[in-house]
């Protein structure tokens, strides 16, 4: 299992390197058929889906210390993420939509 909770910006590329270093039939796999990664914060409030002024989360006093918090460079990222997971047929996803949301996936091959 492979637990993800690292800088948002960073998540395509971890998620590319993982599957670069479990390739099918390597002796020295990363993660083996069947193993797990564990995406924390893939959803950011909703702003992932909706980041417009729409998002009831958007009104939310944060402070200052999480205004960053909707960075559209950390969302971008958080996108391509979920979109990269999605379009892998090595992948099998279950995304957990409750607050930050956590993304599950299973490495098939």
């Amino acid at each position: 299992m492979i637990f993800i909770d690292a800088q948002k910006r960073g998540y395509p590329k971890y998620l590319e390197t993982i599957l670069k270093c479990s390739q099918p039939g390597s002796q020295n796999r990363l993660l083996r058929p069947g193993g797990l990664i564990i995406g924390d914060n893939t959803l950011r409030c909703g702003f992932v889906a909706d980041d417009s002024e729409d998002n009831p989360w958007r009104q939310y006093n944060w402070g200052e210390h999480r205004r960053e918090y909707w960075k559209s460079e950390d969302i971008t990222s958080l996108r391509a993420y979920n979109d990269a997971i999605l379009k892998s047929d090595r992948l099998e996803n279950w995304l957990c939509p409750l607050w930050d949301g956590v993304n599950i996936t299973r490495l098939l091959d």
